[in-house]
């Protein structure tokens, strides 16, 4: 029964984690990400589940289930512009002020285009599907903050 409790008190004294809620900002060439997804894919030997969630007004929130594993992981970010849903005044802020012109005169379509899921996905691919991008879950903190701020 002391067992018992002392594993009970271990638990609710905050001690290691095998999973933390990860929040963080994502910008692109200084521009924050407006609309994407980012994703975790835990590095062997590192175990778990792979986990993400939607960027959306250049920050993101991964606590579904616990959130992310701690050990290090491969990060994949897909930025998107949606077609039919911005006007072209709304265009100029879509990935950040400024990332796709302000002006009528450009078009998202002048950006670099990589497809994703049938979506026009705005980042290069060392940033997605050849990622090179890689984050230490620690669990020392809950939530973790981890921000990328791509070139």
């Amino acid at each position: 029964m002391a067992l018992t409790m002392l594993g009970i008190l271990i638990g609710c004294d905050g001690g290691p984690k095998d999973k933390v809620v990860v929040v963080g900002e994502i910008s692109y060439q200084g521009k924050r990400v407006m609309n994407g997804d980012v994703r975790y894919f835990p590095i062997p030997p590192s175990v778990g589940p792979a986990t993400g969630n939607a960027i959306v007004d250049g920050t993101y929130r991964i606590d579904r289930n616990g959130g992310v594993p701690v050990g290090k992981h491969t990060v994949v970010i897909r930025a998107f512009v949606l077609e039919g849903v911005l006007t072209d005044d709304q265009r100029g802020t879509a990935i950040g002020d400024g990332m796709i012109a302000s002006n009528a005169a450009r078009s998202q379509h002048e950006m670099p285009q990589y497809m994703a899921e049938g979506r026009p996905n705005f980042l290069p691919p060392q940033y997605n599907h050849a990622s090179q991008l890689t984050a230490e879950i620690t669990g020392e903190e809950d939530p973790q903050t981890v921000d990328f701020s791509l070139d």
